[in-house]
């Protein structure tokens, strides 16, 4: 069987020039997206463009824009990149990781009431295999399948409604792969609960100069470490005591919290941060509450 053809980079001139930005953060490159044949290719624009929107939002890198990349053709707009081509152009820009993204379905269609059949509204759902590979090794650091949905009284406005979600998707796809931690500040507001007292808010080292914002959910945890005897490598442990939602971004570096359900985790988290406070670590999940056990 014949091996399927992929898209080669556009752009292999040697006068690429390098990304400047902050030294402190990673250079991160996103490859224009491309879709399976058949598919308009509006969904691998608009979708590429949320997620370089949703990377440029997270304050967390130095993002080269897909321009740099130049055009790429229309044969190539409907195959996979070739990885192995397109780390090369990454590597001449001094990016740390390049994204790739190809678009393997989307359909705007409309959905009818159960009841009498008549149309309620459009649904737009766009699959979409996205990668975040390691430009110095080649190695695949993130290989997701991710199905975008959107709804809304037109088509136009079910795709928009798609794209709009990207944001929070990129989000936590970057929170899930490049863990963000905080160091706890101080208590905020305090409540009896049962005849005792627990914790309802509490202020972290982290704002707006992170990325961060109102709505955002974060979990708290304790650090412990304990050597491996088989390796002798430090392990490190981490105990939950709860999450929290950002209610308030107060400056470039703080924020307010408001603890998930303080009466069931409040007094715990009170507890424990009263005791040893900086064992106490805040780490970004997201852009909503996630679920999990917390909700058992």
């Amino acid at each position: 069987m014949a091996k399927p053809s992929v898209a080669a980079p556009m752009d292999t001139r040697e006068s690429i020039q390098p990304l400047a930005g902050d030294p402190s953060k990673d250079n991160v490159a996103i490859y224009p997206f491309t879709s399976a044949t058949g598919y308009d290719y509006d969904y691998a624009q608009s979708v590429g463009n949320a997620v370089e929107s949703g990377f440029v939002r997270s304050t967390r890198f130095n993002v080269a824009e897909r321009n740099r990349f130049g055009a790429i053709s229309a044969e190539e707009r409907f195959k996979e990149v070739n990885t192995d081509n397109v780390v090369k152009i990454a590597a001449k820009l001094g990016a740390k990781y390049i994204i790739t993204g190809h678009i393997t379905g989307a359909s705007s269609n409309p959905v009818y009431n159960s009841y009498d059949h008549k149309l309620q509204s459009y649904q737009t759902t766009i699959s979409l295999s996205f990668k975040i590979i390691e430009v110095q090794t080649s190695l695949i650091k993130v290989a997701e399948s991710i199905n975008i949905i959107g709804s809304g009284g037109t088509t136009a406005l079910s795709k928009g409604n798609s794209y709009a979600s990207i944001d929070g998707i990129t989000r936590r796809l970057i929170a899930a792969y490049f863990p963000q931690r905080f160091k706890f500040m101080a208590v905020g507001e305090k409540e009896m609960k049962k005849k005792q007292e627990v914790l309802k808010s509490f202020k972290i080292w982290g704002g707006s100069d992170h990325g961060i914002k109102p709505g955002d959910a974060v979990e708290i945890y304790i650090l412990n470490y304990v050597r491996n005897p088989a390796t002798g490598k430090q392990v490190e442990e981490r105990t939950n005591l709860g999450i929290a939602t950002i209610t308030a971004i107060n400056s470039g570096t703080t924020a307010t919290c408001e603890v998930y359900r303080p009466g069931k985790y409040g007094a715990q988290m009170l507890e424990v941060i009263n005791k040893s406070p900086d064992m106490v670590v805040i780490e970004y999940t997201g852009g909503a509450k996630p679920k999990s056990f917390w909700d058992l």
